[in-house]
């Protein structure tokens, strides 16, 4: 039982060959080519020195082209996140408001994951893995500051996890379920 467990860790941790990185790109690429629009449940996790225990979110995930992405919490507190017209807008307690420059580097790491244009930012050094995973580590100094590193996860090419992990260690995982790819999705979802 040893041996399969430490040969299933080694195989998901060796790199792709060039080739492999070629077709999984030319994948992505497809995949969200032909994705309109997105559904999901989403488990959120944030790992912290602070907290005894990780802290958990729930709620429902929405995209629709060109570059609309909504994170809708539902417990423990009900908070819309919405990323649109390239801007970020969140909804708390019943009221909207705009979120700050702060932000626009990560709503751009969100719209580019979502459109397949992901692996084509200068803002990250790119680590591929047998598996499924990339291993995208900061360079831009601005981002820095918030983010070390993200770590995506693919299953056929759809993201189902992604990990952000913040310069001091902490960090938030998201595990997306229940996809439902190019189902209609009412306009009235977006609005805040």
């Amino acid at each position: 039982m040893k041996w399969l467990i430490v040969s299933f860790f080694l195989f998901f941790s060796q790199e792709m060959s060039d080739a492999e990185i070629r077709e999984f790109k030319a994948g992505i690429k497809k995949f969200t080519a032909q994705t309109e629009t997105l559904s999901a449940d989403f488990i959120q996790y944030r790992h912290s020195t602070y907290l005894a225990k990780p802290a958990e979110s729930r709620g429902k995930l929405y995209f629709s082209k060109p570059n609309t992405v909504l994170w809708k919490y539902q417990s423990p507190q009900v908070v819309d996140v919405l990323f649109k017209d390239k801007k970020m807008s969140v909804k708390e307690n019943g009221k909207s408001k705009e979120a700050g420059k702060r932000w626009e580097k990560l709503q751009n790491l969100i719209t580019q994951s979502s459109t397949g244009e992901l692996f084509e930012s200068k803002e990250f050094k790119y680590k591929f893995l047998k598996g499924g995973k990339v291993i995208l580590t900061t360079v831009d100094p601005q981002l820095k500051r918030y983010i070390s590193q993200i770590d995506l996860q693919f299953d056929e090419y759809a993201l189902s996890e992604i990990k952000m992990v913040e310069p001091k260690g902490d960090y938030t995982l998201i595990q997306m379920k229940n996809k439902q790819i190019n189902k209609k999705l009412d306009a009235q979802v977006f609005n805040l």
